[in-house]
């Protein structure tokens, strides 16, 4: 038995959804930007990072409570909002939901906004850390 990545999951999740594909098209990925991408930034785009750990459910339970930050970035301050308040509201609406062997459950902001500029490329971005529930197993 494998654990599903819960990264690439709230990725696809992510970009399927109708307001976020509007603003970043199919640019939302997980961990770091693409060479290609980085290249072409700043522009609209959601990165989703794992962050410092939240405190899981009881152990005997197979499920975890991963924290994702969630870097909205844009051509200016203003559309980096735009894009984060998007996929604010995506996060906030998932419900129980199966995407590829991944098994979501809940999400909640517990961080943020926080209006930022990257600091080694100095990009317009806003940031918010959210706590995602998820199965530790893969389901069909």
């Amino acid at each position: 038995m494998s654990y599903p990545d819960p990264i690439e999951a709230l990725v696809t999740l992510l970009a399927a959804d109708a307001g976020v594909a509007a603003l970043a098209g199919t640019r939302v990925f997980g961990v770091e930007l693409p060479r290609a991408e980085a290249d072409a930034m700043p522009r609209k785009s959601l990165l989703l990072r794992p962050a410092p750990a939240i405190q899981r459910p009881i152990d005997t339970v197979p499920l975890d409570r991963i924290a994702v930050d969630v870097f909205a970035y844009g051509e200016t301050p203003y559309q980096a909002a735009a894009l984060s308040r998007a996929a604010h509201l995506a996060l906030k609406a998932m419900r129980r939901s199966v995407v590829g062997s991944a098994l979501l459950l809940a999400a909640w902001r517990v961080g943020g906004p926080i209006v930022i500029r990257d600091p080694s490329k100095d990009w317009p971005a806003q940031v918010e850390t959210w706590a995602v529930d998820v199965a530790e197993c893969e389901v069909a």
